[in-house]
């Protein structure tokens, strides 16, 4: 599959997270020091027009990311995620920078076209080249994930078994300090690598994240990528951990999910 849409050819998504409205690739990397209050900022869940689940997270900036993969059990998968910076006004979300990372890792260009409820729904389409793909989604329940609270590395501290977008076990453990210890099963190469997931400044549910990878055979010897965190209560009534992340060009990208 060489991109969420470009699978559709060949074999016709599921979470989102999000991206910042108008600024570079430097200023998407920087914590935020100025709290804003996008109308559609939040966590979302639905489904692709390819019937794949997604959860998305636009957060106070505009900043759009959303994991799309397979919800099994109650448990979802990754198999890809995009991430842009968007532009909310007047019930209407774009951004032209999207990026989908699918199960390569690899970025394809696209563009988000998308209406919003704010507080309640947000629905679009996602064009890339000549492939076109659509999603409708609603707010996370607040039972499961509350957007507005401040995020806490005590929910999340401790041992996490995790898939790559390759389907590939990853042994991830997180400290009540933020510090991340991981590496990728043998039979993969045994990838190191480690990291920090640091409660957003903006006070809201998400956590910074910063991967640093080891030498090869890691994918990305030697290079750190950064993205965001999240964890929420799964239907089956265990916590869900998805995490993505890109480089500083926004060519490449991993995420990893699981359940415990």
């Amino acid at each position: 599959m060489k991109s969420c849409i470009a699978g559709i050819a060949t074999t016709v998504l599921a979470s989102a997270l999000l991206a910042g409205c108008g600024a570079g690739i430097e200023e998407l990397w920087k914590p935020d020091t100025v709290v804003k209050t996008s109308a559609v900022q939040g966590g979302y869940t639905g489904k692709l027009s390819d019937d794949r689940d997604i959860t998305m997270l636009v957060l106070e900036d505009d900043q759009f990311y959303s994991v799309y993969g397979s919800l099994t059990n109650g448990s979802f998968a990754p198999k890809g995620f995009m991430h842009a910076s968007g532009k909310a006004s007047n019930g209407s979300f774009t951004a032209s920078d999207l990026k989908d990372f699918a199960t390569d890792g690899i970025a394809y260009l696209g563009s988000l076209n998308a209406s919003y409820a704010a507080g309640a729904n947000l629905n679009g389409t996602v064009v890339e080249g000549s492939s076109t793909i659509t999603f409708t989604s609603t707010v996370i329940k607040s039972s499961q994930y509350n957007y507005g609270t401040a995020a806490s590395t005590a929910g999340i501290n401790g041992n996490w078994t995790l898939t790559d977008l390759q389907g590939v076990a990853v042994n991830l453990q997180i400290g009540l300090d933020g510090a991340i210890t991981a590496s990728s099963a043998a039979s993969s190469g045994g990838c190191a690598f480690s990291g920090t997931v640091t409660p957003r400044a903006s006070g809201k549910n998400v956590f910074d994240l910063a991967l640093t990878f080891g030498a090869a055979p890691c994918r990305f010897a030697n290079q750190t990528l950064k993205g965001i965190a999240i964890d929420y209560l799964a239907a089956n009534g265990k916590r869900q951990l998805l995490l993505a992340a890109t480089d500083s060009a926004r060519n490449n990208g991993v995420a990893y999910g699981g359940l415990r």
